[in-house]
Parts: C-alpha cells; sequence; structure tokens
C-alpha cells in the first residue's frame, strides 16, 4: 500500500494551532476568518467541524502566493 493513501489531505483546527505554534483560541479565530473570507486559504466546515485542505493551508504557511 503507498504512503499516499496514509497523508491527511485536510488538517484540523488542531493541527493549525500546532503548525502555527498559537493557542487555540487563535488557531479558531483564524480559521473562522479564513472559512468566512475564503481567504487567505479555504476552509470546509462540515456542521461544526473545520476542515482546512493541506496543500493550499501549507502554502499560506510558507508564505506561498498560491494559498489564493
Amino acid at each position: 500500500m503507498s504512503n499516499s493513501h496514509n497523508e491527511k489531505m485536510f488538517y484540523t483546527v488542531e493541527d493549525v494551532q500546532r503548525i502555527l505554534d498559537i493557542s487555540k483560541n487563535r488557531a479558531y479565530e483564524l480559521v473562522r476568518n479564513a472559512y468566512e473570507a475564503q481567504s487567505p486559504f479555504p476552509v470546509l466546515k462540515i456542521g461544526t467541524i473545520y476542515r482546512i485542505p493541506k496543500e493550499k493551508f501549507m502554502c499560506y504557511a510558507r508564505g506561498d502566493s498560491g494559498a489564493d
């Protein structure tokens, strides 16, 4: 089985918190604002759960312009 099947396609808010080394409240604020604007990275909301596409978020985290 290829490793690509085990890799996450989406991050959680907790992943965002860990990657950016920010507080839980700041992570939720960032993700909520991104969800409302769909910028600087897209966010999916399923019920009350947020999911952030990994590739687009990592572009944002690196400062790449590909996050749009």
